[in-house]
């Protein structure tokens, strides 16, 4: 994947951290090959839409998107402790998926991997406080309502919001799912 830098993009008019204004970003958006930058002042809402119907979820299968949710969770989960201002939802509990399938693995099949969910790990998720499981008929729903309530939240303490969409998406009704900033 290309970077994309908000330098090679002259009508982006991208805003600094300290002068400059949200408006500029507006209907904007680009692919990037790293993660964004998450300060203290970052709340996170991320969804992974990705079931297990008929066994879908399985790492062979949509699992893959189950393996970003994971890491990204890992990258910005503090080490000790919960992680405030953090809510991931999923339809799928962890632990449930890592009695089925043992474990999950991020990265090239035929290269380096890391496993991102697993026996081990799943500890560490719950720890954290983040991960909300949900039924899949109140997913959607759910994740709407919670992005407009931290969104009035950050909008009201002066935070970043970041969205993470895992899934397919569905073009007619959704659109394309894309990891927003």
């Amino acid at each position: 994947m290309a970077r994309i830098t908000p330098e090679s993009i002259p009508e982006l008019k991208a805003v600094g951290r300290t002068t400059g204004t949200p408006s500029d970003l507006e209907g904007l958006s680009f692919q990037t090959a790293c993660p964004p930058d998450v300060g203290p002042r970052t709340r996170i809402v991320a969804v992974c839409g990705i079931t297990d119907e008929a066994d879908a979820a399985g790492p062979n299968r949509d699992g893959w998107f189950l393996t970003d949710f994971y890491l990204f969770h890992h990258l910005f989960s503090h080490v000790h402790g919960p992680t405030p201002n953090q809510i991931w939802m999923t339809s799928e509990d962890p632990e449930r998926l890592v009695l089925k399938y043992k474990e999950y693995a991020h990265g090239d099949p035929r290269g380096e991997r890391r496993i991102v969910l697993d026996k081990h790990i799943l500890p560490a998720i719950r720890q954290s406080s983040s991960v909300r499981v949900l039924p899949r008929s109140d997913l959607l729903q759910r994740f709407i309502s919670t992005l407009k309530e931290q969104s009035r939240l950050a909008k009201e303490n002066s935070e970043h919001l970041l969205v993470l969409i895992f899934g397919h998406g569905d073009m007619d009704t959704f659109g394309e799912c894309h990891i927003l900033y």
